[in-house]
């Protein structure tokens, strides 16, 4: 499972109205295009403080990879 998970850290919530409109902005400001098809899943984290980590999960295993590159 956490081959395809990736935690995504300070992304203010007011920015964004889902878990996955955040994930597609992110991969669109690094020039990486990928579409709602391939998230298997995106929730937050529960946190005390300051802006909830996003756990997204892709469907291919290829593109946590070029988000670690860029």
């Amino acid at each position: 499972m956490r081959k395809n998970s990736l935690e995504i850290h300070g992304i203010p919530e007011n920015l964004y109205r889902s878990t996955q409109d955040a994930i597609i902005t992110v991969t669109k400001t690094l020039n990486i295009t990928i579409v709602p098809n391939e998230v298997d899943f995106c929730y937050k984290l529960k946190r005390n403080k300051g802006p909830q980590p996003i756990l997204v999960e892709f469907l291919c295993h290829q593109t946590k990879p070029k988000l670690y590159k860029e």
